[in-house]
């Protein structure tokens, strides 16, 4: 017996490898595959999808111990980042918060995805590929891949800069961070571009230039869905404008109102009961804290600021895109003039697009609703998502790396975890 166990000993240390004095592989469980050990080094050593950011320390602990207690806790962390981007949140958020206390109207939200942690250890264990498990986190929208596929390129390059590499990966970050839920039908604005473009089945449909908030009028970064288009608005002037503008003027001069094509009414709507301005104590409602009761209202007509036609996405920001009076600011490079909404280069163009792709009516009907001055809406019937982005780098279809300016400085606040 001790014979027969002293044999079967020289066998197991022969077996693994001691007789060439190679080190052998750590046992661990069978969740992992070889495989798939080898493919999620592979991913992480060359970065594929910029998700290691702050992990690499466990990475490096995994590649000496690639047990299924590391492999797998560094396979989450870099699924959640792949899905939720590296940039340092919550440091940006409280950067936000003194920026608004200091009186700048800023707003930049984020989509987090939640991370189905037993449906990637299920995935694991049938030996489904790592590819394949990261596969539903990649980013949808283009950009993430043209500009990783740029960064990795511009990382082999020697010459290149460090800032522009940093600046590229930045605005990867926030492809991640963009609203993952698509439809069929996209519109993107980017707000350093001051351009949108209208996406149909990842097809390019229509792009056209945009008017966007100031610098301490900043439209908000954020996502929303499509649902109605208003032909001959009317214009609700927000209260803030009220307070600002309107009322200052006013006290300058009291026609103001009836040169501007304002009226005043009790409520929202033009069918509302009138207020006559000469009964209104306007100097009152300067006053911080004191709200204006009514409303003022631009009815319809060829010369309302809203223009022709307002495309309306339901949000908290009372943000929506519009027909414009200045047209003549299209002409100019940097186009930061608005209070918020965007006003759009191709409102004609946009609404026919929409009304007959979204609607039963035909040429006709749409042409002659549009030449009229009387108000006409109309509802979807496949809602688009409108999603606001701040890119101050893209690639261009023509594979050109065009650089904004970083109008709202978010280039300056936003830091990548490392």
């Amino acid at each position: 017996m001790k014979k027969l166990l002293s044999l079967l000993w020289v066998f197991l240390l022969v077996s693994q490898g001691c007789a060439q004095n190679n080190t052998p592989k750590p046992f661990h469980n069978s969740v992992w595959s070889d495989a798939q050990t080898d493919e999620f080094f592979e991913i992480i050593d060359k970065d594929h999808y910029l998700s290691l950011c702050d992990q690499k320390p466990l990475y490096q602990k995994a590649l000496q111990n690639p047990s299924d207690e590391l492999l797998t806790p560094l396979l989450m962390r870099y699924t959640y980042n792949l899905a939720n981007g590296c940039i340092d949140t919550k440091t940006f958020d409280a950067l936000q918060k003194k920026r608004r206390k200091s009186g700048i109207n800023t707003i930049y939200e984020f989509y987090f995805q939640d991370i189905n942690q037993t449906k990637i250890i299920d995935a694991l264990k049938q030996g489904v590929t790592i590819t394949s498990i990261l596969k539903p986190y990649i980013p949808r929208y283009e950009q993430f891949e043209l500009l990783s596929q740029t960064y990795h390129k511009l990382k082999k390059n020697k010459k290149t800069s460090p800032l522009v590499l940093k600046k590229i990966r930045l605005n990867i970050e926030r492809t991640k961070l963009i609203n993952p839920q698509t439809l069929n039908q996209m519109i993107y604005v980017n707000i350093p571009e001051c351009k949108a473009r209208i996406m149909e089945d990842d097809k390019n449909i229509m792009e056209f230039k945009v008017i966007v908030g100031k610098s301490r009028l900043q439209t908000p970064i954020f996502s929303s869905q499509m649902r109605y288009v208003n032909v001959n608005p009317q214009w609700n002037v927000p209260s803030s404008i009220v307070k600002k503008e309107i009322i200052p003027n006013l006290l300058k001069d009291p026609n103001y109102l009836r040169k501007n094509n304002l009226v005043v009414r009790e409520e929202g709507s033009l069918s509302s009961k009138a207020v006559d301005p000469k009964t209104i104590n306007w100097r009152e409602y300067l006053e911080k804290n004191k709200s204006f009761p009514y409303r003022i209202i631009e009815p319809p007509s060829q010369k309302n600021v809203l223009g022709k036609v307002k495309f309306l996405f339901p949000n908290k920001y009372a943000v929506y895109m519009h027909d414009t009076q200045t047209k003549r600011l299209f002409k100019t490079k940097e186009r930061f003039y608005s209070h918020g909404c965007i006003r759009v280069e191709k409102p004609v163009e946009m609404y026919q697009y929409l009304a007959l792709r979204n609607t039963k009516l035909n040429s006709k009907t749409i042409n002659t609703k549009y030449k009229s001055n009387t108000p006409f809406h109309f509802s979807l019937k496949e809602e688009v998502m409108v999603n606001t982005l701040y890119l101050t780098l893209y690639l261009d279809q023509n594979g050109e790396l065009l650089e904004f300016k970083d109008i709202y400085g978010y280039d300056k606040i936003q830091k990548v975890r490392e």
